[in-house]
């Protein structure tokens, strides 16, 4: 899972400036790390914020509140960005004259009661400000709509037709799903994702396809790994038929039959609602 450093690296990554900045107040000096977020396309920058010390949230959140344009006004004096195309007649503009709307992001490793965050939204809209606080309480919620709660397995030749939009599907209903195309990054063992996934995920989606019934390698493979899983804890196999009958399931696995699945001839919206009604069951 990812830490709350994590996001805040990874994050906001438009035409980003960041170092470290100390603040002084009447109790002394804190460090906090300051980015300043260019976007050209909206001629607008933005401010984000990781307390290095989140014992004095406190104190350093008022601090911030009344220089969040700190971040912007560092940049400015470090570095400047320039964007346009004067071939096409858009007119060169510099990343000092974008303007600052506000916008702050403010991270903390500390968690936040619903008195305190109210607190101080309204204390940033007092002075102009947008504030969104990610605390550590916005990271558990972050990670729990971002971790798959299935692994989609399926032959890659169905990869357009079916495996993509029922993932992308799935996604929109803040339904994430492990899918190759997504989840793996360059240089990841492609063996040991695939059987982490397997392994972590509440339940395994099978693409059951012409396509895949007759692949002998890495379907077949999955396919053992997820009925194993399957038969030592029980209903953790989501079938999903596209394109084949009774007896071509029958004829892959006699056991695959006894297991009710969804049908892509529903529609993929369809199937990805039979999807979610059982990954996420307390939703409505």
């Amino acid at each position: 899972m990812a830490t709350l450093r994590d996001v805040y690296t990874s994050s906001h990554l438009e035409g980003n400036f960041g170092d470290d900045l100390t603040f002084e107040d009447s109790v002394g000096s804190f460090t906090v790390n300051a980015r300043c977020h260019f976007s050209f396309e909206t001629n607008t920058r933005y401010a984000s914020y990781f307390l290095e010390d989140p014992s004095g949230w406190q104190r350093q959140f008022g601090v911030l509140l009344g220089n969040a344009q700190a971040a912007c006004d560092h940049a400015d004096s470090c570095v400047q960005l320039s964007m346009g195309n004067p071939t096409f007649g858009v007119t060169m503009e510099n990343s000092t004259e974008l303007l600052f709307v506000g916008r702050t992001y403010l991270y903390a490793e500390v968690r936040l009661t619903e008195e305190e965050r109210t607190e101080l939204v309204a204390a940033g809209k007092a002075r102009g400000l947008s504030i969104e606080l990610r605390d550590l309480k916005w990271l558990d919620a972050y990670n729990s709509s971002t971790h798959p709660l299935a692994f989609l397995s399926h032959d890659s030749r169905d990869k357009e037709d079916v495996a993509r939009p029922l993932s992308l599907e799935l996604g929109r209903l803040l339904c994430p799903v492990w899918y190759d195309e997504y989840s793996l990054k360059v240089g990841d063992s492609l063996t040991e994702s695939i059987d982490r996934g397997i392994r972590q995920a509440q339940k395994c989606v099978i693409v059951l396809s012409p396509h895949f019934l007759e692949n002998p390698g890495w379907s077949k493979a999955e396919f053992k790994a997820i009925m194993n899983r399957h038969i030592e804890e029980g209903a953790v196999l989501l079938p999903v038929w596209h394109n084949v009958t009774r007896d071509d399931v029958y004829g892959y696995s006699s056991f695959l039959v006894d297991i009710y699945g969804s049908n892509t001839k529903k529609g993929i919206e369809a199937v990805a609602a039979d999807l979610y009604r059982v990954l996420k069951p307390s939703n409505p």
